[in-house]
């Protein structure tokens, strides 16, 4: 995923867009690896508003996460 996400951004992909309920926040950990400290130019978009518990039930939570 490192290697994909530099790859990506090294062709000019201007926009990384996730959520914590794609994998429980760890795609977000996954960016935060391979890309940081963000170059100029790239955003980096999280949604809210859903999570997913470790039971599979989904929260509404418009909290931030980490």
């Amino acid at each position: 995923m490192h290697r994909l996400l530099s790859r990506a951004v090294a062709l000019g992909v201007p926009l990384i867009d996730t959520a914590c309920s794609y994998g429980g926040g760890i795609s977000e950990t996954i960016i935060a690896d391979a890309l940081a400290p963000y170059p100029p130019g790239l955003t980096v978009a999280t949604k809210g508003g859903v999570r997913v518990s470790a039971q599979g039930e989904k929260i509404v939570d418009g909290g931030r996460t980490n």
